[in-house]
């Protein structure tokens, strides 16, 4: 089951007039709900075009915020497209594009000409749409799909290609896992070539000019994989990852056990 970061921008965006100060700097927060057009629904997930606009994802709609107030673009736009108002993941690309994943379909929206196509047109995806864990657009044109308990999904935007990256395969190859259920829960860069993916059964790479795999894990006191949803990278060798309710780290160089 998809394990959803759920907050209202309330949280994610700011509090209130009061301010605070870290590290000597003053952060000042605003607080926007139901009165600047935000839903009563869940806020699943938030990107930002190249043109600084701000694009919510909910499950009630897909919001455009202008530094004011938010738009339901799927209002506006559910006589052609967005069937189903429920927002699953979005990614922002470097063409003012911003790609969506809701119940039904992954579109791209066009922030630059306020206009929508579907990704299908290119091809019949094989998986269903009904639980997508995130998308992900990297620097070389690539969006990355994660189905649920399938393998990752990559659509080359350049020339309109889609192939499915043999994930599960290789994870059982190297009896890394026995489970029926193998996921992956979220793409995130590692370099120009890598992508990290945070998976239920541990944290690996894939790097997309040799095809190959590694894997940065370690397993609990049972001997299963922890289970990872997201993680940042300093740069700097540490990786810090969640698991659903702790924080871990992992020093690349010299690793140790997440903590």
């Amino acid at each position: 089951m998809k394990r959803y970061f759920v907050t209202y921008l309330n949280w994610v965006l700011l509090i209130t007039t009061n301010y605070f100060i870290v590290n000597g700097q003053d952060f000042i927060f605003k607080n926007f709900t139901t009165t600047n057009g935000l839903p009563n629904g869940l806020i699943t997930c938030v990107s930002q075009s190249i043109n600084k606009n701000i694009f919510v994802g909910t499950s009630e709609g897909f919001y455009k915020f202008n530094g004011y107030s938010f738009e339901n673009l799927f209002i506006k736009n559910n006589l052609t497209h967005l069937k189903d108002p429920f927002i699953q993941s979005i990614t922002s690309d470097n063409s003012g594009g911003i790609w969506l994943a809701s119940r039904t379909s992954i579109e791209r929206y066009n922030s630059i000409t306020d206009s929508f196509s579907d990704l299908s047109k290119y091809r019949n995806l094989n998986f269903k749409y009904d639980l997508i864990h995130n998308l992900f657009f990297d620097e070389n044109k690539f969006l990355w799909i994660a189905p649920d308990n399938r393998n990752p999904v990559v659509f080359n935007t350049n020339n309109n290609t889609m192939v499915s990256i043999p994930w599960k395969e290789w994870v059982y190859s190297h009896k890394y896992s026995t489970k029926t259920y193998l996921t992956v829960n979220k793409f995130v860069k590692k370099n120009k070539f890598e992508t990290w993916l945070c998976t239920n059964v541990g944290l690996y790479s894939y790097n997309s000019a040799n095809k190959k795999f590694s894997i940065y894990s370690y397993k609990d006191s049972i001997g299963r994989f922890w289970e990872y949803t997201d993680l940042w990278d300093d740069n700097k060798g540490n990786i810090y990852l969640n698991t659903g309710g702790n924080l871990s780290l992992i020093h690349i160089s010299e690793p140790t056990r997440p903590y």
